[in-house]
């Protein structure tokens, strides 16, 4: 995973352990994509976050760095016949970017770039999104 590469997971005498990485965008990225998940099945749930079916705003294209990863990508949304998901970026060691976002997507390993108007399904991020 770009922007979390450094993610870990492990038990220790039956507890699990989540070793995020620094970064606070790495490390909320790491904990929306695995550790949220997990605290779900552990927890008896079997419900996936609040997604919305979106179309890109605007083209997105990846760091030339570690392509071959998934990406996440955080979103701002808008109204529309469809919401919007505008694609925003920011410097990984940031919180404005986790608190201007709404929700996120994610991007498979090795895709480069994806075109206005192709359609995500944004993950709306807990305790930040509009919802």
């Amino acid at each position: 995973m770009d922007r979390g590469r450094v993610t870990g997971i492990a038990s220790v005498k039956g507890k699990p352990i989540l070793m995020l990485p620094g970064p606070i965008q790495a490390a909320a990225n790491a904990f929306l994509v695995v550790g949220v998940p997990i605290i779900r099945e552990l927890g008896g749930s079997r419900e996936a976050g609040l997604s919305v079916p979106c179309v890109l705003g605007s083209p997105w294209v990846a760091r030339r760095r570690f392509s071959d990863f998934q990406k996440v990508v955080y979103v701002k949304l808008r109204a529309g016949p469809l919401a919007v998901a505008e694609p925003i970026a920011g410097e990984t060691e940031s919180m404005k970017l986790l608190s201007d976002a709404d929700g996120y997507f994610l991007v498979p390993e090795n895709v480069r770039m994806l075109e206005k108007g192709d359609y995500v399904d944004v993950q709306l991020v807990p305790g930040f999104s509009f919802a």
